[in-house]
């Protein structure tokens, strides 16, 4: 397991990271200052974690053994750096707006983290449990982050709206990966692409991009 564990090495510093951070907000978490040390520790930690991933890929690291549920391989590497460098670029952007609007939650960084850490496990994922487990991480932070702001109703309606969609989505999405083990006998990713043809492929990126939050749920105008 030492190579599985090695391959994991990016989520792992993240993961860290983020247990630091709610330890600091723990303690800290009452002016803006206290907002302003979070959002750099969570940079810190977005930085960390894009050069254990370089340090990963220039060393070439692969996952051996009978079962690989971890994918290492470029499309991995390049998936995780272009949501690092989305994460961090939400940080920077986040010091203005929320010192305007007065949201003092420095707790918004830790789910910002979480959320980044599912996005990666989805694209660490060889295997469709991986690849939900990620998911899940990514959406039940992102319920969070979408009825932060709690003085206004459009916040909750897109919590809500959010949920509702995803827990549902979340179902048939488990029954669509549920096929590769009753015609396979496994629910790994090589066998679900010899499995799954093009139209079960096709609906379940579309429960994905549901899941994923890919149609926004704020502001939606009444019929």
């Amino acid at each position: 397991y030492r190579d599985l564990l090695l391959s994991l090495l990016p989520e792992l510093v993240l993961t860290g990271w983020a247990l630091v951070l709610l330890l600091f907000i723990a303690w800290r978490h009452r002016t803006v200052r206290d907002l302003r040390i979070a959002g750099w520790l969570t940079l810190l930690a977005l930085l960390s974690t894009a050069i254990a991933t370089w340090w990963l890929w220039w060393n070439r690291a692969n996952v051996q053994g009978f079962v690989t549920m971890i994918a290492a391989d470029e499309f991995r590497w390049v998936a995780d750096w272009v949501f690092l460098g989305a994460a961090a670029l939400t940080v920077l952007i986040s010091f203005a707006y929320l010192e305007r609007e007065q949201l003092l939650i420095p707790e918004y960084y830790v789910l910002l983290i979480f959320g980044t850490l599912g996005m990666m496990v989805m694209a660490a994922g060889a295997d469709l449990m991986v690849i939900f487990l990620g998911l899940e991480l990514m959406s039940v932070a992102v319920y969070v982050l979408a009825g932060l702001d709690r003085r206004r109703a459009r916040s909750a309606e897109a919590a809500l709206k959010y949920f509702l969609l995803g827990a549902f989505a979340s179902g048939f999405l488990l029954h669509d990966e549920s096929w590769p083990d009753r015609r396979a006998g496994q629910h790994h990713g090589q066998a679900e692409r010899h499995v799954v043809g093009r139209a079960g492929a096709a609906d379940r990126g579309i429960r994905i991009q549901d899941r994923g939050g890919a149609v926004p749920y704020v502001g939606a105008r009444r019929l």
